[in-house]
């Protein structure tokens, strides 16, 4: 912040900071979210059978929550790019490996593979957002509350 402040003084100009990459969704949101991957779920185990239907609703669910997270970064085609290719590796992933071990796994087995997932999309979404934007000065930007509950 000193530096900015200088470079102000010094030479009449401030560099912005990106803005945050990031949203935090609603709770609604969230759960409308959560809703949808169970829907998935249900859909890909009907479809690819229990095991494989299993991990591609966990994948669908994962990618439908990075892509309402980072939806600020809608408008650069390289965020398209770079989810278009996410979304490949898990469906490469769905494909090339025998997941017959997952139609067992209960919701408490499914958790931490979806967090890992999330974490590393993100991950890999925000070093990228970091080389070609520039690090950015908050993460996260926020909803405007709309309802009562939301007021903690």
């Amino acid at each position: 912040m000193r530096t900015l402040a200088k470079r102000a003084f010094l030479y009449g100009d401030v560099i912005e900071r990106p803005p945050p990459p990031f949203y935090l969704p609603a709770r609604w949101e969230a759960v409308s979210l959560g809703v949808g991957a169970f829907l998935g779920y249900l859909l890909f185990a009907y479809v690819l059978g229990e095991g494989r239907g299993t991990i591609a609703g966990v994948f669908f669910g994962c990618i439908g929550l990075v892509v309402r997270i980072t939806w600020p970064l809608r408008g650069k085609a390289w965020f398209w790019l770079l989810l278009f290719l996410l979304t490949a590796l898990h469906t490469g992933a769905v494909v090339a490996f025998d997941w017959s071990a997952a139609a067992r796994w209960s919701g408490l087995t499914v958790m931490p593979l979806m967090a890992a997932d999330i974490s590393m999309t993100m991950t890999v979404i925000y070093v990228a957002y970091s080389l070609i934007c520039g690090v950015p000065a908050q993460l996260f930007t926020s909803s405007a509350l709309r309802y009562a509950e939301d007021v903690d």
